[in-house]
């Protein structure tokens, strides 16, 4: 019996030595091997250099992304630039059409213009219909021109059959633009200008 036990201890299994071969080969080829005792300095300084790779690889990635990012968004500028004309001549067109008769022509060029500016502005209506009359009322205050517009910011809100703008459209409709006191020519502008506007956003006759 006790012979069966020295021969059965002696036995190893099957492929045991070619294991351990394997096994030392994996570790012999490794540059490093990892840590696993962190209180030892060596280990310390491993880290450390997993940590500088970490922060270069994020910086280059963070660099990557930003000049992508500007491409796009430089891309996206020129996209946009290239359609504010188309939208803003088509605007125009609808203006031509309406108010031609009545409002020359120069000053419905300069209110589509402008009111094409403020596509994605988050400006209110106000501030808005001051934007696109400005130029064209230069020598109205623009505390004046708030209280002017004031009605015009409303006038497209509800279902209401009479309106400021229509009210006032219809009333420039009788008019000459030459013949017209300053007043009208100030209420006739911030009309079309609301008009303009009500147009860009719902490209149907809000009139």
């Amino acid at each position: 019996m006790t012979d069966q036990f020295k021969m059965n201890s002696d036995w190893s299994p099957p492929g045991y030595p070619l294991d351990i071969e394997l096994l030392e080969a994996l570790l012999l080829n490794q540059e490093r091997v990892y840590p696993w005792n962190h209180s030892i300095l060596e280990d310390e300084v491993y880290f450390s250099e997993i940590e500088n790779l970490m922060e270069i690889h994020t910086s280059e990635m963070v660099a990557d992304l930003d000049e992508g990012c500007h491409e796009f968004y430089q891309t996206l500028d020129k996209v946009w630039e290239s359609l504010q004309p188309v939208a803003a001549n088509r605007l125009n067109s609808q203006l031509q059409g309406k108010f031609s008769q009545i409002v020359p022509q120069s000053l419905l060029e300069t209110i589509a213009g402008k009111a094409e500016e403020l596509t994605t502005s988050s400006a209110s209506m106000a501030d808005q219909l001051i934007h696109c009359v400005q130029d064209s009322l230069s020598q109205w205050d623009i505390e004046d021109l708030l209280v002017l517009a004031r009605p015009f910011a409303y006038a497209m809100r509800g279902g209401e059959e009479k309106t400021a703008l229509d009210r006032v459209v219809q009333k420039a409709s009788t008019l000459d633009w030459e013949s017209c006191s300053e007043l009208d020519r100030a209420r006739l502008t911030l009309a079309v200008a609301r008009y303009a506007i009500a147009y860009r956003d719902q490209p149907i006759d809000p009139v």
